[in-house]
């Protein structure tokens, strides 16, 4: 699931905004806010809890024309190691802001005013097709330390009693924040359940065990339960 940020002084635009992107992608989560300090509160208080995957600032964060506040924003965005290549897209009234935008500060792209919804819902998809909007998976580890992991990263989960263990290409992370069923949830359900204690990432099955009914990831055999040998009857 998506977290974004949109930072816009005009209180329509920025209503426009939230009810466009929620209305096409009603499982994202929209936070939003008028001001850079406002913004910045919220900023550092999702590094601990729960990440931005993107931000969509105005440049213009006031009224006065020599306001450009939302490079302000950006610069102390990419100073945090978390959000140092996450996606931010600018919103400018002056096309050469947007070129300064793309040189300094890397951002996907930038939108001039006035724009509409399906600019907006566009550029959108476009970063969804072209992986800029990747799933992400944030978990918070049993040290408390969050970590924003890619779905397609995950090879498979294992839970032993409340202790889950979130298997990736070459290291693991253990947390007993959650439930399978809450992680199956988070990952838009491109993990699947196979047996009670496991899900696992279909994309990442090498074969399939008819012997011991069960699937190989990593070399590691996993049991499929009887409840789910239907269901992973669509991936093996």
């Amino acid at each position: 699931m998506q977290h974004i940020l949109i930072v816009e002084d005009n209180q329509n635009q920025l209503s426009m905004l939230t009810d466009t992107i929620k209305g096409e992608y009603p499982s994202w989560e929209v936070d939003s806010c008028y001001s850079y300090n406002d913004a910045m509160s919220l900023i550092k208080n999702s590094v601990s809890s729960n990440p931005y995957t993107l931000f969509l600032l105005d440049v213009q964060l006031t009224k006065h024309l020599t306001d450009r506040g939302g490079f302000q924003l950006a610069q102390e965005i990419r100073k945090m190691p978390v959000y140092y290549r996450t996606s931010i897209l600018f919103l400018t009234g002056v096309i050469d802001e947007g070129v300064y935008a793309l040189s300094n500060f890397h951002c996907y792209n930038y939108i001039t005013k006035p724009y509409s919804g399906d600019d907006i819902l566009n550029q959108l998809e476009q970063m969804v097709i072209t992986g800029y909007l990747e799933k992400y998976f944030t978990v918070r580890d049993t040290d408390r330390i969050v970590h924003k992991i890619k779905i397609a990263d995950i090879r498979y989960v294992h839970a032993s009693r409340h202790l889950k263990t979130v298997f990736l290409n070459n290291c693991h992370i253990d947390t007993r924040e959650y439930s399978l069923d809450e992680l199956q949830t988070m990952s838009d359900g491109k993990l699947v359940m196979c047996q009670k204690s496991y899900l696992v990432n279909p994309d990442c099955i090498s074969s399939f065990d008819k012997v011991t009914n069960s699937v190989i990831i990593d070399g590691v055999s996993i049991p499929i339960g009887k409840k789910y040998k239907d269901i992973m009857g669509n991936y093996i």
